[in-house]
């Protein structure tokens, strides 16, 4: 047999033979920490081995597969599977099409269009080019990075309890990134690969430019992450989605759905969650997660502020800031631990009306923002599921109070016609409060009880939005949407929102009254 030399590799890509050592892959292993061991165990530049396999001609990048890592041509992969001697199901299970029918869908991926992967990439959230890693699984393993770590859904390992690496410290660059101009062409293949360290191309000031470039060389398997040790909630989502990714049925409101559907759904949702959600939908998440999403929030606010802005002054909207909201799969392994769990519990829901009730907040915030809110749809990319609760969140906000009419048939259209905001003060009528609303709203300060009771006497008087009945009243608009949220959620929990519903409009009957008298 050929010994391990670059001759000899040299020998076996010319005629695509088997090559001179056997390395075996690693359970969940990806293709592209597969080629770098087995170039390391070679002691060989990656190059060499590129050209051994069958993936380029004549050690130049020129022709490398533009989806390096992503798919492989049949033609590349019976060369590759000759030359490790690995079988091609072995192979194909190291590449992301592993994962369509799962959490994938690469039905429409055009083998003729290089920018069409780009696009699959962002609509379908996966990483062609970049990747998480866990520097505790990376140390023990000597090198293998995991296909999974590949996409969204994996952000924290179970086994070492901690959150995964995005970014190296290094360089502060993506980590596992490409070239600048073909991200999922690797750099540096002329060097022998270390899988331990990051091979990123130093920034400008930092290394060299083109032939004088560097790589990092950062050590990744020595980098300290966020322990999740106490925070159980993050580790069980991760569990639960790993055990997605595994295959399998499971439920979204009450409805079996398969892993595609599932997958589908929760990138709709976080995407929803992402656009329009506020610091208190999140829950009990590392205060980490919640430096990670505030930022994001704020920015996103801002430029929606500026957009807004272009439009009043009458300028052209095109030329202001663009705003990507609803699609471009998150890079920030903190800010997928914000919003996953709550993505997760949200579609766990038993029900559509729950998940629906779920939905308000969004939906509200959402119709706050814009009038076209069916092309919001094809943003999200809902499926026929969440559309429906959707629309169910998107009805009336006080359709509660539509169905319930006091003893002397006051309806709210009556009470919208009497009842002016001017008459309502910011602090709800105490009396009215201590006696109607504070045994319905146990454990939530009088203050705090009475600003969302004025807040809601306003949104039964115009239909407006919290956010809008606040600002109606002279609050402080940035907590409202939190605040209300807490109040419904309690008055669903102890099954008193039809009681409040009745109470409240006990009490606005009186200036129907008035108005009648």
């Amino acid at each position: 047999m050929v010994v391990g030399t670059a001759a000899g590799i040299e020998a076996a890509g010319r005629k695509t033979r088997t090559l001179p050592c056997r390395v075996s892959p690693a359970r969940g292993e990806s293709f592209v920490s597969y080629v770098d061991r087995l170039a390391a165990d070679l002691k060989v530049p990656l190059i060499a081995v590129l050209e051994a396999t069958g993936m380029i001609e004549e050690q130049s990048l020129s022709n490398m597969p533009p989806r390096y890592g992503t798919i492989l041509s049949d033609e590349r992969l019976e060369k590759f599977s000759r030359a490790t001697r690995l079988p091609v199901a072995d192979v194909r299970k190291m590449l992301l099409t592993s994962y369509d029918g799962v959490c994938l869908d690469f039905s429409e991926v055009d083998d003729n269009r290089t920018m069409s992967l780009q696009s699959f990439a962002s609509q379908q959230w996966a990483y062609f080019a970049g990747s998480h890693v866990c520097p505790d699984c990376l140390a023990e393993s000597n090198g293998v990075w995991q296909l999974r770590w590949k996409l969204p859904w994996a952000f924290a390992c179970i086994k070492h309890r901690r959150l995964l690496l995005d970014t190296c410290p290094g360089c502060t660059r993506r980590v596992g990134a490409g070239r600048a101009s073909q991200h999922t062409v690797p750099t540096f293949p002329s060097l022998v690969p270390d899988p331990l360290r990051c091979r990123n191309v130093l920034p400008d000031g930092l290394g060299g430019k083109g032939r004088a470039s560097k790589p990092c060389g950062h050590r990744l398997d020595t980098v300290e992450t966020h322990s999740l040790e106490g925070h159980p909630r993050l580790l069980e989502t991760q569990r639960h989605l790993e055990a997605l990714l595994a295959g399998g049925e499971t439920r979204v409101a009450g409805s079996i759905v398969g892993p595609l559907g599932y997958f589908s759904d929760l990138r709709s949702l976080c995407a929803l969650i992402l656009a329009h959600g506020v610091e208190e939908d999140l829950g009990v998440v590392p205060t980490f997660a919640v430096e990670a999403f505030v930022p994001f929030m704020e920015h996103r606010d801002f430029v929606l502020r500026l957009r807004k802005g272009y439009v009043a002054d009458g300028e052209d909207w095109r030329k202001a800031p663009r705003m990507r909201r609803y699609s471009g799969v998150p890079h920030s392994t903190e800010l997928m631990a914000g919003i996953l769990p709550l993505a997760v519990d949200m579609l766990a829901l038993e029900s559509l009306d729950e998940f629906s009730n779920a939905l308000s907040p969004f939906v509200e915030r959402l119709t706050a923002v814009t009038k076209q809110v069916t092309v919001s749809f094809s943003y999200f990319k809902f499926s026929t599921r969440l559309h429906e609760a959707f629309e169910k969140a998107r009805a009336p906000q006080m359709k509660t109070f539509s169905r319930v009419h006091t003893d002397k048939g006051t309806s709210i259209d009556l009470v919208r016609e009497a009842l002016d905001t001017d008459d309502v003060p910011q602090l709800f009528w105490e009396k009215e409060y201590r006696e109607k609303f504070a045994p319905l709203l146990p454990g939530v300060g009088e203050d705090y009880g009475r600003r969302v009771c004025s807040m809601w006497m306003v949104k039964l008087a115009t239909g407006c939005t919290w956010v809008e009945a606040a600002a109606t009243l002279g609050l402080p608009t940035d907590k409202v949407v939190g605040m209300a949220n807490r109040v419904m959620s309690l008055l669903r929990k102890t099954g008193s929102e039809e009681l409040f519903a009745e109470r409240m409009l006990d009490v606005a009957s009186r200036f129907v009254t008035a108005r009648l008298s």
